[in-house]
């Protein structure tokens, strides 16, 4: 009984999680959705697949994303703060 229970669970994540990339994609189509808020939910999947095709590795591929989407975090907050002080 569980493994047909996990395997129903994992159909309709399935279908749950194809239904919204075909109406996400629809609503991009449609232009419902600013290009800046497209590219930062986007960015973190891109560099992953840049990092994963560069080390061949999943574990530090995860890693090595996360450090860059820190450092450019950072970066912008110091910008933002320098740009906030010195009135850019």
């Amino acid at each position: 009984m569980v493994p047909f229970s996990l395997g129903f669970a994992l159909v309709l994540m399935g279908i749950g999680l194809l239904l919204m990339f075909i109406f996400g994609s629809k609503n991009i189509l449609a232009g419902k959705y600013k290009m800046r808020k497209l590219i930062t939910i986007v960015s973190p999947f891109v560099v992953f697949v840049i990092t994963y095709v560069i080390t061949g590795e999943g574990t530090q591929s995860g890693l090595i994303t996360m450090l860059i989407l820190l450092l450019v975090t950072a970066l912008i907050a110091i910008g933002v703060g320098l740009r906030s002080t010195f009135n850019f």
